[in-house]
């Protein structure tokens, strides 16, 4: 998270969520998120992450970025995962015009 948003929050508390990460944010810290940009690239895991997944490292890995940003297009939430993509199955909907 941005500077000052990951404090004051109840991201940290082992117990889940009853709202979405960014939701509880924009209610707990007062601020506004306004687009999101997604990256996803497939490549062959390191030693240590195959090790991690329990897999091996010849079977290739999706990287996931999710950068979520305010008007002003500050980065106020990273998250950065790590699937086998040989279990994994992407889907997207978005509205046109």
């Amino acid at each position: 998270f941005g500077a000052g948003l990951s404090k004051g929050n109840e991201l940290s508390d082992p117990l889940l969520l009853s709202e979405r990460q960014r939701a509880h944010l924009e209610a707990r810290k007062k601020v506004r998120f306004a687009h999101v940009a997604v990256r996803v690239a497939a490549r062959l895991p390191s030693q240590g992450e195959a090790d991690l997944l329990a897999m091996p490292q010849e079977v290739r890995v999706l990287s996931v970025l999710v950068v979520a940003c305010d008007v002003a297009g500050q980065a106020l939430q990273i998250t950065d995962v790590l699937l086998p993509a040989d279990r994994q199955e992407l889907e997207d909907t978005y509205r046109l015009g």
